[in-house]
């Protein structure tokens, strides 16, 4: 599933006085603050690599619990800005839900049963802070 992709309708990368509808291929690398986290019910299993579960997997680890995070203020690693807030899933530990953070992520897309299940159609695969 790594054809282009548009990350979703009408989002837009400013540029000069104009802008343009950005296809982008997965991983889909942003540097984004990650703001609103609920938990989705939803784990990393990381004995089955890294597999999206449903239920609380026999093999947990910290950081395994996946929120349903708004990314604001996002931008490429090169500096573009790129315009709307996103939804994605976000792997983390007991997240306040006054939780932000400005992070660089590597977005892929969701596994069906996960989208399906969530709606959510971007994972946080990866993450640093910045």
């Amino acid at each position: 599933m790594a054809a282009r992709v548009l990350i979703a309708a009408g989002i837009l990368v400013a540029g000069a006085c104009t802008s343009q509808q950005v296809h982008l291929v997965t991983p889909i690398e942003l540097i984004a603050f990650v703001t609103k986290p609920t938990f989705t019910g939803w784990y990393v299993d990381f004995c089955n690599h890294g597999r999206l579960v449903a239920s609380l997997p026999e093999c947990v680890q910290i950081g395994g619990e996946i929120y349903r995070a708004t990314l604001l203020d996002a931008s490429t690693p090169a500096g573009a800005d790129v315009n709307g807030s996103f939804v994605i899933g976000f792997p983390a530990h007991a997240l306040p839900k006054s939780y932000r953070s400005k992070k660089r992520i590597s977005l892929v897309l969701a596994p069906d049963d996960f989208r399906n299940a969530t709606g959510i159609a971007y994972f946080a695969k990866d993450w640093s802070d910045t």
